[in-house]
């Protein structure tokens, strides 16, 4: 069994992807964080790039792990509100169906795509494509 992830991981982390054409970084050294053209160029990189791959499964990872935490986090939260005796709908995404890795990435590119501005950090881009998807229905 091959064992990607780790190393995805850690490329999403080390790598610095420079904007097409600007020669400038989209990663802050002061926060450690980057923006949402650093996601569009790592997402969805020239068809000439020659880390095209390792930057589409980096991608999938760095999605994931977002999606995976945000589920974590309201998991918690619930979990809390219901010990309190409180009934709460925490999330403000409900996607009730599985969704593979490659949809993911599409979702979250379309919604890169779509912006005018970049200049937000990258994990909320990826909330903001999910919430856009998969909005929760009051009932």
């Amino acid at each position: 069994m091959r064992r990607t992830v780790p190393l995805a991981l850690s490329l999403v982390f080390c790598t610095d992807v420079q904007a097409q054409g600007q020669g400038q970084s989209h990663y802050s050294p002061y926060t450690g964080l980057h923006d949402g053209q650093w996601l569009l160029d790592l997402c969805d990189p020239p068809d000439d790039a020659s880390n095209r791959g390792e930057r589409g499964e980096t991608c999938m990872s760095y999605t994931l792990g977002i999606h995976d935490g945000y589920y974590a986090t309201i998991t918690a939260q619930l979990r809390e509100a219901a010990r309190a005796g409180h009934s709460t709908n925490a999330s403000l995404i409900c996607n009730e169906r599985q969704m593979t890795l490659y949809e993911l990435r599409m979702l979250v590119i379309k919604y890169l795509k779509a912006q005018p501005n970049l200049s937000n950090r990258a994990h909320h881009y990826v909330l903001a494509a999910l919430r856009m998807a998969y909005p929760c229905v009051r009932r």
